[in-house]
């Protein structure tokens, strides 16, 4: 059962509120029509009111009883106006029918349908009040309304008419028409403005979580940046005095003609060295801040096909590459691209069989370019594809990652104008595809080729 598209808090406040506003109603009929009753001296049907006020007031500890055991399902709110429409023209009819002069609380159903529910219930709320608020017009007269003198034979009018407003001179039916017709059209405006405002709202709403969501995520990528910056300042002091120490030990060495292992030994710590350097930017790397790594202009081809060399190099995975734009060149920082991209293809080969390839595909259109990378592993639950973007949110085992590939490839991609999308099915593999604006990445596009390696 569909529920309405708001928190479940803002659901249950506006539930709670419309109970209060029915207990409020049911009050105030009460006291109105005890006061007509008393000071106008008008023969009222106490039986008919009281019965619709019990009925209402009842309605009223059920609709609180059922909200308490199953939420708030949208036709809840639909049904519980629908009920208070019915129950308003059966008070109605029984008063004075059109003569009434409290037949505009129809509005206060319309706007409360306009505002809770979406179009479509408003919409047909709004009719159902119509319809309602028009039965009254051509139903018999109630004795109510023989009481107050209104709605006798109207034979004069061309035939046995029992109507209630079957006396009213020319005039005055003509004003209760009137009534009903503007009833129309202010039921129209009303469901049309409020439906109008309330979408810009959901828009606006939505806007203000979207930055809230980017400014934690910036907020939490600021913390990482923070904690790499710290680690490769520290490291890298040390490590150059090592990488300097190591030089010169070598060429010493070389020049007192030392024994060969002891010179493969001060290679192997200078080689060690190097690689502690790439650590600490890849470090820096993950964490958003690429060690003041300069934009270059590269041909994505090539680009991804040194990728796939890399990869297949140091894994025992086959990629089949598909570039659908071979001579288009961009301009990224090339080291970041390579590792995220990477880090694309190694959550798919840890997630598939050695047996089976992986695809990367790249291509674009008008407005973005799309690098795609498609597995047939096992794919992962709907609560994890959602949670996968997350920093330190991992589905492997311990050791084997720290949850930051993702993140880490989404907060680049937004930095050029696009985004990280990801589809994935239990069991069928995972879909993962980078979007990166042409317009950001300075893309060049010389040719349309196509190539499948």
């Amino acid at each position: 059962m569909k529920t309405i598209a708001a928190a479940p808090e803002t659901t249950d406040i506006a539930f709670d509120w419309l109970l209060k506003l029915r207990w409020g109603a049911v009050v105030g009929q009460g006291v109105l029509f005890l006061g007509v009753g008393l000071l106008a001296g008008i023969d009222l049907p106490v039986t008919v009111i009281v019965a619709i006020l019990l009925f209402a007031a009842l309605s009223n500890v059920g609709f609180a009883v059922l909200h308490r055991w199953r939420g708030c399902p949208e036709c809840l709110f639909g049904v519980v106006i629908l009920l208070d429409i019915v129950l308003l023209s059966v008070l109605l009819y029984s008063t004075g029918g059109p003569m009434n002069p409290f037949t505009f609380l129809y509005l206060v159903h319309i706007v409360l349908a306009a505002i809770i529910l979406p179009p479509r219930w408003a919409w047909g709320l709004a009719l159902a009040a119509f319809l309602c608020y028009g039965l009254i017009f051509v139903l018999p007269p109630s004795a109510a309304c023989h009481s107050l003198g209104i709605g006798v034979n109207a034979d004069h009018l061309g035939g046995p008419i029992h109507t209630l407003i079957g006396q009213a001179d020319e005039n005055m039916r003509l004003h209760l028409y009137g009534m009903l017709l503007a009833f129309l059209v202010t039921s129209c405006f009303i469901v049309f403005f409020v439906s109008l405002i309330q979408k810009s709202l959901g828009r606006q709403q939505e806007l203000l979580d979207t930055l809230k969501e980017e400014r934690n995520r910036g907020e939490k990528l600021a913390s990482l940046a923070t904690l790499a910056a710290g680690a490769a300042h520290e490291l890298s002091t040390p490590l150059a005095a090592i990488a300097v120490a190591a030089g010169e030990m070598h060429r010493t060495m070389q020049l007192e003609g030392s024994r060969q292992e002891l010179l493969e030994d001060s290679a192997f710590i200078r080689r060690q060295v190097e690689t502690c350097k790439e650590v600490l930017f890849q470090l820096t790397a993950d964490a958003g801040e690429p060690m003041g790594e300069s934009m270059e202009r590269f041909l994505l081809y090539e680009m991804l096909q040194k990728i796939k060399d890399d990869f297949e190099a140091r894994h025992a995975t086959k990629i089949v590459l598909e570039c659908r734009n071979q001579a288009m060149t961009v301009k990224l920082p090339p080291r970041t691209f390579h590792r995220i991209v990477t880090g694309l293809l190694k959550n798919g080969a840890e997630a598939s069989s050695k047996k089976t390839p992986l695809h990367m595909i790249c291509g674009a259109d008008h407005d973005f370019l799309h690098i795609t990378v498609q597995d047939q592993g096992t794919g992962m639950e709907r609560e994890s594809a959602v949670k996968a973007g997350q920093p330190f949110f991992t589905t492997k085992s311990g050791g084997r990652g720290m949850g930051l590939g993702l993140f880490l490839a989404r907060t680049v991609a937004e930095r050029f104008g696009g985004g990280l999308e990801m589809e994935s099915v239990l069991g069928q593999g995972t879909t993962v595809t980078l979007r990166f604006s042409l317009q950001s990445v300075g893309a060049e596009r010389k040719d349309q080729g196509e190539h499948r390696d």
